[in-house]
C-alpha cells in the first residue's frame, strides 16, 4: 500500500492537506527548505529525488562537490527531521516519523 493511501483517509483528507500546504508556502510566512519538499513529495505519491538536479559545474565539482551532494544533504537532514511546519499540518507525529523515515528510503 502506497504511503499516501496510508496517511490520509480519503481524498478530501489528503486535498485539505494539499490545500493548507499551499496556502502556508504562499503567505511566505515559513521559509521552507529542500528537506520539507522531499517529504511533501512522498505524501504525494511522487519520487521525492527526483526534484534534486546533479550537479555539473566543472568548478563545483573539482573543488569536492558530488553530483548528487544536494540530495545526500537532504537525506542527511532528515535524520533529524523536516520542519515542524509539516508535521503541524499533517497533525499527527507517527505519520509524519513515517513519511520522513519513507522519504529517506527513497531519497538513497
Amino acid at each position: 500500500m502506497e504511503i499516501k493511501q496510508r496517511i490520509f483517509n480519503s481524498k478530501e483528507q489528503f486535498l485539505e492537506f494539499r490545500s493548507k500546504f499551499r496556502s502556508l508556502f504562499n503567505s511566505r510566512k515559513v521559509v521552507f527548505n529542500p528537506d520539507d519538499f522531499a517529504v511533501y513529495a512522498t505524501l504525494r505519491g511522487r519520487d521525492p529525488s527526483k526534484g534534486f538536479t546533479p550537479i555539473t559545474n566543472v568548478r563545483k565539482l573539482a573543488n569536492g562537490q558530488t553530483a548528487n551532494q544536494a540530495k545526500v544533504v537532504c537525506r542527511d537532514r532528515l535524520r533529524v527531521g523536516a520542519s515542524n511546519e509539516i508535521q503541524s499540518i499533517l497533525g499527527n507525529d507517527d505519520l509524519y516519523e513515517e513519511a520522513v523515515a519513507r522519504t529517506r528510503e527513497l531519497l538513497k
